[in-house]
């Protein structure tokens, strides 16, 4: 179930950084006798998908998920398709030690589609690549095959991308909300 959880005083003070605090997906070690549980240990991590912090300082780092068996990577073949991105999200992914597989939605909206392949091929070597469309739903049982009930799977893309679009269709009901392409 679900219960409320703090970090124990020895864990807070052991910490050297953000990353050694529990994040998204952690195992950890709890204390359950009082109403708020007390995180003791955080189990070791078999992923870690670590960003840059926003800020000033160049080495501080933002843990955003662990555990991670499967990151799919969700990029627009629109407007806002950006190969630099998709180098940076790419290189996230495989320093994780997850598995990336690269999403690319919106085909429907795409007249060059085997233009923006060949431009991403030498980006997502040994990576899966889906092309998808929710207009239609092409792609969506490619996507499915890479879900397995016994893995953790993440999302990841700009805002505006399909992600939620995407996951509620997985999930077969409405987990997220969705709106309109943006204009920007």
């Amino acid at each position: 179930g679900e219960r409320t959880a703090a970090v124990s005083g020895k864990l807070a003070y052991n910490a050297r950084s953000g990353i050694d605090f529990p994040t998204v997906g952690d195992w950890v070690m709890i204390d359950c006798a009082s109403p708020t549980a007390i995180i003791h240990q955080i189990l070791k991590r078999k992923s870690a998908f670590i960003r840059k912090s926003a800020g000033t300082e160049i080495s501080a780092q933002q843990i955003v998920a662990a555990n991670i068996d499967i990151i799919f990577i969700c990029m627009s073949l629109n407007e806002d398709f950006s190969l630099r991105r998709l180098e940076r999200y790419m290189t996230a992914a495989w320093d994780s030690m997850a598995i990336p597989v690269v999403v690319l939605t919106k085909a429907d909206l795409c007249d060059d589609l085997q233009t923006k392949l060949a431009q991403i091929a030498p980006i997502s070597i040994g990576a899966d690549v889906v092309v998808f469309s929710a207009l239609n739903g092409y792609g969506y049982d490619e996507v499915k095959k890479h879900i397995d009930s016994s893995q953790t799977v993440a999302f990841i893309g700009s805002s505006g991308v399909g992600k939620s679009t995407l996951i509620n269709r997985l999930m077969k009901r409405e987990v997220l909300e969705t709106g309109e392409i943006r204009k920007d």
